[in-house]
């Protein structure tokens, strides 16, 4: 645990003592007022919580903890100067995946550019926000997919044949691509021998990583995030250049007047 000079969105920019007399509110009201001019903030009233406040982790879990270990702030802490989510980046850290230990043999991939960059997609055949995810995609430069299908049968029934006929395919990133963009489907019958057991251990994987539905994206450095990315989010993303921002929170963005 490390001790923390930052302020906490539950106790809207600070956190006063029991001790606080009026004179020390008054000082804050207009500390409020001078940071944040588009904002009418109320009363203010000693909080119950005695300083300092340290960040605890449990698990793939953040909080934040009084000395007594009685008050606990769970959700954002925002820093309003830099304009970042400092809990949901703390959050990001612990859920990195080791890069290493992703089975890439289970995984076909696709080249775009040079390839220099590295993307690692969990991805339904027949899930919609992963079809969007991939005109998306084609608009990225100089980055190498590696796709792990990951048929989710419980949303879409069809999903597991379609991932066994485009593993089974020759050439299995055109298979992925002609589905994705034109419906195409790869050929019910799957060659004797073909070996679908990938599928089955990308199923697995998924659990371990804690995935929750697709697309699932992985960054070169371990960074995960679910859902649809539009491109330009997407290629900041990629280069670690997109914190969370205090935009993205409806409170705290309504403090700074956003």
């Amino acid at each position: 645990m490390r001790k923390l000079l930052a302020l906490t969105a539950f106790a809207v920019a600070a956190t006063v003592s029991n001790t606080a007399n009026a004179s020390d509110m008054s000082d804050l009201q207009a500390t409020l007022h001078r940071l944040y001019p588009k904002t009418n903030f109320g009363e203010i009233t000693a909080s119950p919580v005695k300083g300092p406040i340290y960040e605890v982790v449990f698990g793939k879990n953040v909080a934040y903890v009084d000395s007594t270990g009685r008050y606990f702030f769970f959700g954002g802490l925002f820093d309003m100067q830099t304009s970042r989510d400092l809990a949901a980046e703390r959050r990001s850290q612990l859920d990195k995946v080791d890069i290493a230990s992703l089975p890439l043999k289970d995984s076909f991939t696709v080249t775009r550019g040079t390839g220099k960059r590295q993307l690692y997609v969990l991805s339904d055949p027949d899930c919609p926000y992963c079809r969007e995810l991939e005109g998306e995609i084609a608009e990225l430069k100089d980055v190498s997919i590696h796709y792990f299908l990951y048929p989710i049968v419980q949303l879409h029934p069809n999903a597991r044949d379609i991932s066994n006929g485009i593993w089974c395919s020759k050439d299995r990133a055109q298979a992925w691509l002609s589905y994705m963009n034109t419906r195409t489907k790869p050929s019910k019958d799957t060659p004797a021998g073909c070996d679908t057991g990938a599928i089955d251990r990308n199923l697995s994987l998924g659990q371990q990583l804690g995935v929750k539905g697709t697309p699932t994206l992985i960054a070169a450095d371990g960074r995960m995030a679910a859902g649809l990315k539009k491109a330009a989010d997407l290629n900041d993303w990629l280069d670690n250049k997109q914190p969370t921002k205090v935009s993205e929170n409806t409170s705290a963005a309504a403090i700074k007047g956003q």
